[in-house]
Formats: structure tokens, C-alpha cells, sequence
């Protein structure tokens, strides 16, 4: 037991692994071919903020703005995002879901959902809970200046 006690980070890597493969399988099937997680996360963000520049994503995933602006205008050549101008700053731009975008972003809501219904079924939805408020816990003690970037530093 202490053995598997220790293989817990990759564990933890493995089961994100295996969702973000299941997502980008389904989105593939529904016609959104070559979306990752990343795009997911992005666009929830644009939705729950009504928009954001390029700057403002970059540091929620913890990438550089030239990767944020990168992950955009892969977005925005799939017709999932536009661009307009920032009327607080004319050197940068909003960057708004389009409805394709939305779709899209509620799309990837519903599959998170499918798969941690299916993981409760797995394991039981008590047992899922209880995973849950133990890493909500975990990461709410390792990071108390805020929430960590969603994207992995390796």
C-alpha cells in the first residue's frame, strides 16, 4: 500500500490523461476536430468574464502572452472566438466567444460532466466526492495566493 501511496502525482497526471484523450475524442466525433482541454478552459473564461485580452487569459493558464495569443488565434481560425477593440486600451483587444464558441465551450461542460458521471459510477459518487474536497483541499493549502494555472509547468 505505502508503494501506491507514492505514485499518487502520477496517478493524479494518468486520470487527466485519460479524460483530456476522452475529450478530444468526442469533440473530434461532434466536428471540433484538433480542440484540447486547453481550448475548453480558455473559452470558459471568455464566457464567464464576457470577454478578455490576450494578457488577461495568459495569466489565468499560467502561459506567456505569445502562447495565449497563439491558443486564440487557433480558436479564432476554427470561428470560435473574435477579436474587438478594447475601449479601455487601444493597444490590445477584447477577445469574445462567438456562437460557435459557446456551443463549443458548452459542449466541453457537458463531457466533463459525462466523464465524472462515469467515474462516479466507477468508484461511486461518495468516493468521487470525497476525491474532490480532498484535492479542492490540497490545492486551496499548497497555493494560498490563489488558484494555480490550469496548465502543467512540464
Amino acid at each position: 500500500m505505502a508503494e501506491e501511496a507514492t505514485e499518487l502525482p502520477l496517478l493524479l497526471a494518468m486520470a487527466f490523461r485519460v479524460l483530456s484523450t476522452r475529450l478530444r475524442e468526442r469533440l473530434a466525433d461532434e466536428g471540433h476536430d484538433g480542440l484540447r482541454p486547453a481550448h475548453g478552459f480558455a473559452l470558459a473564461y471568455l464566457r464567464r468574464r464576457g470577454g478578455s485580452t490576450a494578457g488577461e487569459l495568459a495569466r489565468l493558464v499560467g502561459m506567456t502572452k505569445q502562447a495565449s495569443a497563439q491558443l486564440l488565434a487557433e480558436l479564432e481560425s476554427g470561428g470560435y472566438v473574435e477579436r474587438r477593440p478594447n475601449p479601455d486600451d487601444r493597444r490590445s483587444q477584447i477577445v469574445m466567444p462567438t456562437e460557435r464558441g459557446a456551443g463549443v465551450e458548452r459542449l466541453f461542460s457537458a463531457l466533463w460532466r459525462e466523464v465524472e458521471d462515469d467515474w462516479a459510477r466507477q468508484v461511486g459518487a461518495e468516493t468521487l466526492d470525497h476525491t474532490r474536497q480532498a484535492l479542492q483541499a490540497l490545492v486551496r493549502g499548497s497555493v494560498p495566493q490563489g488558484p494555480a494555472p490550469v496548465r502543467p509547468d512540464w
